[in-house]
Formats: structure tokens, C-alpha cells, sequence
């Protein structure tokens, strides 16, 4: 029984991998979309025709960006994108949030995205920093993906922080935690309310972008 376990064991091994890959491959397939094609902003009652099926935290979300942005520019069955919505590079709502656990289902439906030139020997700080903090050097772009606006903006404001040495990771979590905290209770902090640095890269043109059919 024992050399059969271990015979076995390569066999068992190549169809967990398998089986993976085949679930991140229809897991992509079901992510594909096309985008709608509209001759013109989608908005009023036929955006909100859109997103009537979507979780209601999202279309709350949805809604908030195109109160504060106006329309979106590109419209999927699972996303809308803003472009050039300053001060952001693009901004995405999807319909689903990612799983980050196990147990919870977060509620970070939010994405929003800023060019923003990351020194090499601080990239591995900001990625232990908080998982929903992306690095892209290839695009010179710095994103986070939460349930709100200022979230984000209190994310990537601790971020700049730790590139330009004010403050450790750990002080940077901790920042974060507390203000989310003292947020809930009514108090409020710059760092929830915009950008408290400046964006020195230029954005990119629109034209020039490859958006995920996903919306990211």
C-alpha cells in the first residue's frame, strides 16, 4: 500500500495542477466580456437597467462614481471605467468583489488608479504594506482596491508616505486601521479627503491603453 502512495503520488499531483489551471481558465473565460457599444455615456434609467442585477453595495458605489465623475466611459456586464477622471488615471467599479479570505466576502468593489513612479528598493514595502495595493513599473501606475473612495485615497497617501520614508509599514497599517476607526465614529482625516501629494508623471493617452475586457 505504501509503494502505491508513493507511485501514486506524482499522478495525484499532475491533476491538482491541472484541475487548477482548468479552474483559472474557466474562471477567466467567465470574466471575458464585451464591451456594450453605445453612441453615447450610458446614464439615467438605462445605467441603472445596467447594474439592477449587480449587489446592492456595488451599485451604490457605481452610482457615488457617476454622481462625482459623471457617466463612465466604458460599460461591461461586470465593470465600469472612468478614464482621465482626475485626479485619477482610471477608476473601475466591479460588479463582484474578490474573495481575501476564506470566510469573508470583502466589499471592495472600488478600484481607482494614479501614475506614479515607484523607486525599485520600495516596491517590496508597499506590496507588504496591504495586498490590495498593486505595483505596475511597467505602466508606472500605483492602485488600491476598496470598498470606498476615501479608502483609497487614505491607502495611496500611507503609500507615498512609505516611499518618501515618513512613515514604516507597520506605522502605515497601523495608520490606516485607526483612521478607518475614528472614521466610522465621525471623525475625519486629510488623508481620506484627496491626493496630499502631486502626480509629476503625465497621464498616459487613452488611446494608447489595453483595457482588461474585466475593466482593469
Amino acid at each position: 500500500m505504501k509503494d502505491f502512495i508513493l507511485k501514486a503520488a506524482p499522478l495525484f499531483a499532475l491533476l491538482l495542477v491541472a484541475t487548477g489551471t482548468a479552474a483559472r481558465a474557466a474562471q477567466d473565460a467567465d470574466a471575458d466580456e464585451h464591451w456594450l457599444q453605445t453612441t453615447g455615456p450610458i446614464t439615467g434609467m438605462a445605467l441603472d437597467e445596467h447594474i439592477r442585477d449587480w449587489p446592492e453595495l456595488s451599485r451604490t458605489a457605481a452610482r457615488a462614481m457617476v454622481a462625482k465623475y459623471g457617466p463612465p466611459v466604458r460599460v461591461g456586464r461586470k465593470s465600469l471605467v472612468w478614464l482621465l477622471n482626475s485626479p485619477w488615471q482610471r477608476t473601475v467599479v466591479y460588479r463582484n468583489s474578490p474573495y481575501h479570505s476564506r470566510v469573508d466576502r470583502d466589499t471592495d468593489y472600488l478600484k481607482q488608479v494614479i501614475t506614479y513612479r515607484t523607486p525599485d528598493d520600495k516596491i517590496d514595502d508597499l506590496r507588504r504594506f496591504d495586498r490590495r495595493l498593486r505595483v505596475d513599473t511597467r505602466t508606472r501606475e500605483l492602485s488600491f482596491q476598496s470598498d470606498s473612495e476615501k479608502t483609497n485615497f487614505l491607502a495611496l497617501n500611507l503609500a507615498d508616505d512609505i516611499v518618501n520614508e515618513k512613515r514604516s509599514v507597520e506605522d502605515a497599517r497601523f495608520f490606516l486601521r485607526n483612521t478607518l476607526r475614528l472614521e466610522k465614529s465621525g471623525k475625519s482625516s486629510p488623508y481620506t479627503e484627496g491626493l496630499l501629494f502631486s502626480l509629476r508623471d503625465e497621464p498616459l493617452d487613452t488611446q494608447d491603453w489595453r483595457i482588461d475586457p474585466r475593466g482593469d
